[in-house]
């Protein structure tokens, strides 16, 4: 800031002040004062209601953003959404998910090997202490050694004693509490004998596919569907997951004849596979013929769907 000299004392003083700050004499006459600007004072009242108003706008921005998103959402329903609810309400979807803890028979003609075994899920039980897998030996006929130790024929009946093993599955004290869900089960062809064990329900997840049926003259009365579930343990069902520290790997043993159509179901966190009918109702959708599969997804036929779509809306 420039300064001005006061013309009686000589003192220099800011060019905005208007007497010298010595002699008090006046520098208004001065060339090169320059009168004091007013400050401008703002009002924080003002402010307070700038700022509001323009939070305010914002707040409706936003609101509006999410309802507009929320009508947009409601204008597009899920078009499977009865299917699903028929699946859900299904009673043969909410039969929990089991393990066959029980024995079995080979019959391969093999004599020289031992014929009886226990199923996994049995030696699994067995390690929690709620089954005992007993196994032992028998034999189809006296056993009468020479004196070289070795097997002698039976007189009576003329056949060279063999040795088999035997299993026999018992519940245990701690198992009595919780066979009470344990449903008994026995396929005599096949010579197995057990329980089957309840270790979870399904949760469903969605519909994926559908299929309508006849895949060449639909009515618009029946689909076939593809749909996605989880697994939820009980606490059995625990020592069968592989997601949880209880995991009990199955013993398997080496002549385990396990079916290739036999859904492993050891996984909390996997996403399985299922499929199903169904079947037009007076009242809705009925679902039949459930089938279970892994975690490897299920492919449909693809046949119209937007025609598809369109009789499962007119269904409603």
């Amino acid at each position: 800031m420039p300064y001005l000299q006061c013309p009686k004392c000589g003192l220099s003083n800011w060019s905005t002040h208007r007497q010298c700050v010595r002699c008090i004499t006046s520098l208004e006459t001065v060339e090169g004062f320059h009168a004091p600007q007013p400050a401008v004072r703002r009002n924080p009242r003002k402010r307070i209601l700038l700022i509001g108003i323009v939070l305010l706008g914002l707040l409706v921005i936003v609101g509006g953003t999410v309802a507009y998103t929320s009508i947009g959402r409601r204008e597009k329903p899920n078009p499977n959404a009865p299917l699903e609810a028929a699946l859900r309400a299904s009673a043969e979807f909410n039969v929990p998910v089991v393990v066959e803890a029980g024995r079995y028979k080979y019959y391969d003609q093999d004599e020289r090997r031992l014929d009886q075994e226990a199923t996994p899920e049995a030696y699994v039980l067995n390690s929690l202490g709620l089954l005992y897998v007993h196994n032992g030996m028998y034999s189809d006929a006296p056993m009468t050694r020479a004196k070289d130790g070795g097997l002698l024929i039976d007189p009576m009946t003329g056949i060279v004693p063999q040795q088999y093993k035997h299993v026999e599955l018992e519940i245990t004290q701690s198992g009595q509490a919780q066979s009470a869900t344990w449903e008994p089960y026995e396929v005599k062809r096949d010579g197995k004998l057990g329980w089957k064990v309840p270790i979870g329900e399904r949760q469903f997840g969605r519909v994926i596919q559908v299929m309508a049926m006849p895949e060449n003259h639909p009515t618009g009365d029946e689909f076939w569907v593809s749909f996605t579930w989880k697994w939820k343990p009980n606490e059995t069902g625990q020592a069968f997951d592989k997601r949880d520290p209880s995991y009990r790997a199955p013993d398997k043993p080496k002549n385990f004849p396990r079916s290739s159509f036999d859904v492993v179901v050891n996984d909390s966190q996997a996403v399985y596979w299922g499929t199903a009918t169904l079947i037009r109702t007076g009242t809705g959708w009925e679902a039949q013929r459930i089938m279970w599969s892994g975690p490897g997804g299920v492919v449909l036929s693809p046949n119209m769907s937007e025609q598809i779509d369109k009789m499962v809306r007119d269904s409603r």
